[in-house]
């Protein structure tokens, strides 16, 4: 049967009706809609049978994707004759859209590759107007990477299109019969994704972007093909390939619905608008098809697969049996982020890094050749996946990944051999340094001066990790959705099992015992007192332990006692260094500490049991002053302070080498910017191991000093402007990550000629950026000075105040708008968020004194500052006249607990004249400012990790949502002068385990 375009529009009436009724009256309906025309029942049937089988996933509607299920097969054209001015020579394929026939042009001579659609598609007038539109906007394209289309014409009422023909094998093809090199892979993706940043630049969107649609010739030239068409191509049947080649055909084992589904992007399985980021998305499948062999999303049928795709994240690529860079590890995460505001932005931006990632390749090559060249001698190094290692992250980008190659360090070596004498000297002097460490009873720790990273989660939720003595299995704690949850997987395998379900709780620390076959945890619930609990590492039932516990707890070497934490023993700021027998009896005291001030609590963190038994290193400090790091004797409790001169104002979790002779440690400024250090042991020299703009924390070694492992937190944020404070068409400017620092304050300020102020890690430190509102004439204010943030504009435009930590503490300063003559205005020890009064006279900020953020205002020159309070507060902003400024501040007395209150006092300072509580049914950030009116305070909260902003009317009314943001934290925001434009800083903090280990 021949289906007539009126055949068709009936089909479509009838199987878009019966889509609107509910399955089960699905039959009464169409028995009366088809009024006994049994070929129609069948074939709004046979619609119908597809529809549910694929689901409505794919953007096409379902009638069109299920057209080629009842669409008569038409004859195949003989492969003779002509075509026009085209001689047919021989069938290339067909498909589910048509023919492929290899013609030659008789005008040109050469060889082209003819697309015929079928008649019954072409009789549909809507699908025939976008066939030719969007074929045409295609032809447009030229790039050498992508199949050249010559002509888009009808003959004999058959529409077609000439392309150029290529020599050679589709990607899949290739793959079938043999892996990709290294370099193969890093060339076909810079090929392909040049291709696409054209495409985009031209405003075309392949949206089919896999295997089939990327042909390889025998020169390894690639060729991206079906452009513009992937949007109205319908799903083929069952026995047709989806890609119509314009090479030999071949049969293949991959199922077409399957093919496709697979490299599907989030959005365009839930349906939802398309634009260029779908294309990233797809050939981030492709290439981690690649480099594996296998596709990173599975699903027994495509309603499982799309779930895949929605849900679930793809296994690590080095458990997929291949070893490849750390770097395109993570170019293929970044690209496959099922958020694409997380993923790359632009094709143009990852083509960047990989091509950056393949000079780095071929530099590493070219000097392994140069070496095998001079010493006639083979390596076993190879840029290729089947032979490369791993290499080191650097810690100079968050999240990137660089190394020192073995090639590179061969290299290096070989610019060496002019000093033959001395290297033969060094040989013979290294040879019996071996000789005695084999020796040398027990193995030697490492000191982690040349490293290399390996991150063994990807979901961005971990919060806290341990591995295991043996150093072949990491727990970790998974934070999502309001719950906490701990897992264990292999370090080499990516075979998570859950030990501990999800609930609302807060896990504050996890330690293997040391025999590795049981986990410690601590929880809390509602901020109570700690509980520990000990569990099977591989799940079980969990066995309470002991209450009153604040910190994760250390095992003795026997496995008998425990060293562990507790605050607030046995009076209000004290707190307590204890030891307990494994099963919580036994409980004494070791050492204590109580603050000689009020509301100044002082810390232990991180208790860490020295392998010979003795001793028992923590970290003690407040917040008022520096922590260091002390040791406690096991007998008697005699302590020794190991870091008298430490740089740190916090520490948290230490753990000893197994061999003593250091103790690793997390440190730094503050709790969101630590770094891991190396302390030498008993000389108390410090060294740095990690330096970057990540923060760490958690901390476990394994028992051979090799390797560690520690949560790596950083960033990915934008800055997204709304006009008339409409967030639903929000506009992220293409500043590219301005970094995570939550704690940080103000993040955004505007001029007053409208322009905007910014923090930024762009240039892989923190520093003070200026641009105009629409992202252009970027400018760094900052640099070579240490971090600096929270930057506000004073109101005539004159100056930006800011805190730096660049003369060693945090800092108020002072710099003129384009960012010269920096003035320190103050010389507290931590000091954040200042601003302006409306006179441009003040500067009012909070200041840690005495264990707590107290306001403070200081002269716009500098001068002697002025306490406004003594009240706990954080964040002012002040009124639009001037008169009052209001801050938020905590029920408690807690130093580290969230705000919930805001404070109205007079400029001048005092008691507050109003007090308004903010509902605790979430979590209130601390970032506010007054509104233009001058009738309410403007704060942020974040619920299920989503931040939007909030009005409190002054007079008491209720809060009321300002912001309708769906997803994203917020670190700051900024009203422009008058109230219509808000600029914020929105974006997802990572949280990822990973594993630390010395450079073999």
């Amino acid at each position: 049967m021949t289906i007539t375009p009126e055949h068709w529009q009936e089909i479509k009436r009838v199987f878009n009706a019966a889509l609107d009724q509910k399955p089960e009256a699905r039959p009464i309906f169409l028995d009366e809609a088809c009024a006994g025309n049994s070929e129609l029942r069948s074939e709004v049937d046979s619609l119908l049978s597809s529809y549910e089988r694929t689901g409505e996933f794919i953007d096409a509607p379902a009638y069109e994707v299920a057209a080629g299920l009842i669409l008569e097969k038409e004859s195949v054209l003989t492969p003779t004759g002509n075509l026009g001015s085209y001689r047919i020579l021989s069938t290339l394929g067909r498909g589910g859209m048509g023919e492929v026939l290899l013609a030659e042009d008789s005008r040109l001579g050469r060889k082209v590759a003819l697309k015929l659609l079928p008649s019954s598609f072409t009789n549909d007038p809507d699908r025939l107007a976008r066939f030719e539109r969007e074929a045409r906007a295609a032809s447009a394209l030229n790039h050498p990477n992508i199949l050249t289309i010559y002509e888009v014409g009808s003959f004999d009422g058959r529409q077609f299109i000439a392309s150029e023909y290529v020599e050679g094998e589709t990607l899949r093809q290739r793959q079938l019969h043999s892996p990709l090199k290294l370099s193969e892979v890093l060339d076909v993706a810079v090929q392909v994704v040049s291709a696409l940043a054209a495409a985009h630049q031209a405003h075309i969107v392949h949206r089919d972007i896999k295997p089939e649609n990327i042909m390889l010739r025998p020169d390894a030239y690639a060729k991206v093909v079906d452009f513009g068409l992937a949007k109205l191509t319908a799903k083929p049947t069952p026995s047709s390939d989806t890609s119509l080649p314009t090479m030999r055909q071949v049969d293949t084992d991959t199922g077409v619905v399957m093919g496709t589904t697979a490299y599907m992007s989030p959005e365009q399985a839930r349906g939802l608008t398309l634009d260029a980021r779908t294309d990233i998305w797809s050939f981030g499948v492709v290439l981690y098809e690649m480099v594996s062999g296998v596709t990173p999303f599975k699903g027994a049928t495509p309603s499982d697969l799309i779930v895949s795709i929605l849900d679930r994240e793809p296994a690590p690529l080095p458990a997929t049996g291949s070893v490849i860079p750390p770097e395109l590890d993570w170019i293929i995460r970044k690209a496959l982020r099922k958020d694409r505001e997380e993923r790359y932005q632009t094709a143009r931006e990852l083509l960047g890094d990989l091509r950056s990632l393949k000079r780095q390749i071929d530099f590493a090559a070219q000097n392994e050749r140069t070496l095998i060249s001079e010493d006639a001698a083979p390596l076993s190094v190879s840029p290729s996946i089947s032979t490369d290692q791993p290499r080191a992250l650097s810690t100079a980008e968050v999240g990137r990944t660089k190394t020192i190659t073995h090639a590179q360090s061969v290299a290096v070596a070989s610019r060496k051999r002019t000093v033959a004498i001395a290297a033969a000297l060094a040989a013979l002097l290294v040879g019996a340094i071996f000789i005695g460490y084999k020796l040398w009873p027990g193995k030697k720790s490492a000191t982690f001066q040349s490293m290399k990273i390996t991150r063994l989660t990807n979901s961005g939720k971990v919060i806290d990790s341990i591995i295991s003595p043996d150093g072949k299995y990491l727990v970790y704690v998974l934070s999502d959705a309001g719950k906490q949850s701990l897992w264990i997987r292999q370090v080499s395998i990516a075979n998570d099992k859950l030990i501990v379900p999800a609930a609302q709780m807060g896990v504050f620390g996890i330690t293997f015992t040391r025999d590795g076959n049981d986990v410690y945890y601590v929880i809390k619930v509602n901020m109570d007192k700690g509980t520990l609990y000990r569990v099977p590492a591989l799940g079980g039932t969990p066995v309470k332990i002991l209450e009153g516990v604040d910190a994760p707890v250390s095992s003795s070497p026997d496995g008998k006692q425990l060293a562990f934490l507790r605050g607030s023993f046995p009076n209000q700021g004290e707190s307590a260094l204890m030891i307990a027998n494994s099963d919580g009896s036994g409980e004494r005291i070791l050492a204590t500490r109580k603050s000689p001030k009020a509301f100044v609590p002082i810390f232990f963190t991180g208790p860490a049991w020295s392998p010979d038994g003795k001793l028992i290193a923590t970290s003690v400090g407040s917040f008022d002053a520096s922590f260091r790091i002390f040791t406690f004797a096991v007998t008697d409790g005699k302590e020794t302070d190991l870091t008298p001169n430490a740089p740190w104002r916090f520490t948290a979790r230490v753990e000893w080498l197994p061999d003593m002779s250091g103790l690793l440690a997390i440190a730094g400024e503050g709790p969101g910017v630590c770094q891991v250090w190396l302390l030498s042991y008993p000389g108390g020299s410090m060294q740095r191991i990690t330096n970057d703009l990540a923060a760490y924390r958690a901390l476990s070694i394994a028992n051979d000093g090799t390797k560690f492992s520690t949560i790596q937190s950083s960033g990915l944020v934008n800055i997204w402007i709304a006009a008339e404070g409409d967030t639903d068409h929000a506009l992220q400017l293409p500043t590219g990550n301005v970094g995570f620092f939550g704690s940080s304050g103000n993040t955004v300020s505007w001029t007053p000629k409208d322009g905007l102020v910014f923090i930024s890690n762009e240039s892989t430190n923190l520093d003070i950026w200026s641009m105009d509102a629409n992202g252009e004439n970027r400018k760094q204010l900052t640099s070579n000075a240490g971090y600096n943030f929270s930057p506000q504009v004073s109101p005539d435009g004159r100056y930006i105040v800011f805190v730096s930590n660049r003369g060693g503490n945090r800092n108020v300063w002072r710099m003129d708008i384009n960012g010269n003559n920096p003035r320190q205005l103050t010389n507290g020890t931590a000091e954040a968020t200042p601003t302006i009064t409306p006179d441009n006279n003040w500067v009012i900020y909070s200041s840690l004194v005495g264990g707590r953020f107290t306001l403070w205002k200081v002269g716009i020159d500098g001068g002697n500052p002025v306490e406004l309070t003594n009240r706990v507060a954080t964040s002012p902003t002040l009124s639009p006249d001037g008169k009052y400024v209001a801050y938020m501040f905590p029920a408690s007395l807690d130093p580290l607990a969230p705000p919930n209150r805001i404070a109205i006092m007079p400029i001048a300072g005092g008691e507050p004249a109003k007090v308004i509580e903010i509902p605790s049914t979430s979590t209130v950030a601390p970032s506010a400012h007054w509104s233009a009116d001058g009738k309410s305070i403007m704060y942020t909260v974040n619920i299920n990790n989503v931040t939007n902003i909030w009005s409190q009317p002054l007079d008491g009314g209720a809060p009321k949502q300002v912001s309708e943001f769906k997803d994203s934290l917020m670190t700051g925001f900024a009203w422009s002068n008058d109230g219509k434009k808000l600029a914020c800083t929105r974006g997802v903090l990572m949280r990822d385990a990973v594993l630390i280990s010395e450079e073999e």
